[in-house]
């Protein structure tokens, strides 16, 4: 069967199971190609995506019926968000000791208020609707900047700590 951007997903479900997973993973790669590839998703569209919520997204319209590529689309998603919060669990540092003692009585952030509270101030935006239009490929690289960034503001204030007068 050859699948376009025209195929239904009601005309694949039948088949679905049988499909290779590198069938599968090829499919995914021409649905990004046909649509977006992840990390050029701005954080709106990333957060409609995962809100399952396919109108705010321009190249699903409003169509009725999913097509195979949407289908595949999502799939790849899927496994895109798991790979994405790995990158931010291994750029998040754990706090310090004085900042955990400061942050006392804060109160805590969803998932996505913290990534744009992030972007707005690490981009010097002036309202969170500007922080929602960044892509995710900057976002990315931005938490980079600053886990480099705040890593050797750590160290080099613990060198100066334990350097002796001489």
């Amino acid at each position: 069967m050859k699948i376009t951007d025209k195929t239904l997903y009601a005309d694949l479900l039948c088949i679905e199971k049988y499909i290779p997973d590198a069938e599968r993973e090829k499919l995914i790669q021409a649905s990004q190609q046909r649509y977006k590839e992840y990390y050029n998703l701005t954080i709106s569209e990333f957060f409609a995506l995962l809100d399952k919520d396919y109108t705010l997204i321009e190249y699903f319209g409003n169509s009725e019926q999913l097509t195979a590529l949407q289908y595949f689309y999502l799939q790849g998603f899927t496994a895109f968000v798991a790979e994405l919060q790995t990158i931010f669990e291994k750029l998040n540092l754990k706090p310090s000791f004085d900042e955990q003692r400061n942050m006392q009585g804060v109160l805590p952030m969803t998932f996505s208020e913290s990534i744009i509270v992030f972007v707005q101030d690490f981009f010097g935006l002036k309202s969170y609707s500007n922080a929602e239009k960044i892509t995710l490929a900057d976002v990315v690289l931005a938490k980079k900047v600053h886990y480099n960034r705040t890593l050797y503001q750590r160290n080099a204030m613990k060198n100066l700590k334990f350097k002796k007068p001489q």
